[in-house]
């Protein structure tokens, strides 16, 4: 049992951590762009975030696998897909009001280009929510993951995956209870400390809220 937990936490930490760290990389570029572009590039990838936002990420999650099939990395890509606009939305909303700021107002007038104001000026100071918002999601990630194993959809036997071993007890969970207590502990262990973690890095960063 505790091999199978130490062997499921890799597989489960692995799995948040590529589901929030693709995501940051799809929909941070994204929402810089469309939040200082304006334009009609600016206006489709809003549409399009607000038509994934209009689901359940785990839904979409689940419509994905059931169709490609089930599997650790299809339910990972499968994950990726609707979470990706979160960060959109996120850095979108923080570019809109930090473009507002006078430097970047003088960079503009300067005739800098605008993917130098991008990487330059608004990048930078978008880092600190995203960041927070990183580690606030790696909870949430890895019961995602562990909700798809459970339901057939992600890790399959005989890889050791904290949703799939509660699966796997839950059926003598009356007369064997540790086959499923065991590593659904580990998870709400881990999910919660990530979020303390997380909140603590969020006081630390913007002591006033902001």
């Amino acid at each position: 049992m505790l091999s199978r937990v130490i062997c499921g936490a890799r597989i489960s930490l692995f799995g948040g951590v590529f589901i929030v760290f693709f995501a940051a990389f799809i929909g941070v570029p994204l929402g810089l762009w469309a939040g200082y572009n304006e334009g009609v590039s600016g206006a489709v990838i809003s549409k399009v975030v607000e038509l994934f936002l209009s689901f359940p990420s785990t839904l979409i999650a689940m419509a994905i696998a059931l169709v490609f099939g089930a599997g650790w990395f299809t339910a990972l890509i499968a994950l990726v897909i609707p979470w990706w606009p979160w960060y959109t939305r996120l850095v979108q909303g923080e570019v809109l009001s930090i473009k507002q700021m006078l430097y970047v107002e003088a960079a503009q007038m300067l005739g800098y280009g605008k993917l130098y104001i991008i990487f330059r000026h608004l990048l930078p100071n978008i880092m600190t929510p995203v960041i927070v918002m990183i580690l606030l999601d790696l909870g949430p990630a890895i019961i995602a993951i562990g909700l798809l194993s459970f339901l057939g959809l992600g890790t399959q036997p005989p890889m050791a995956d904290w949703g799939l071993m509660v699966w796997e007890g839950a059926p003598n969970i009356l007369s064997e209870w540790w086959i499923a207590i065991v590593p659904g502990t580990a998870m709400f262990m881990v999910v919660i400390s990530f979020n303390i973690f997380g909140d603590a890095l969020k006081d630390l960063l913007a002591p006033n809220g902001s």
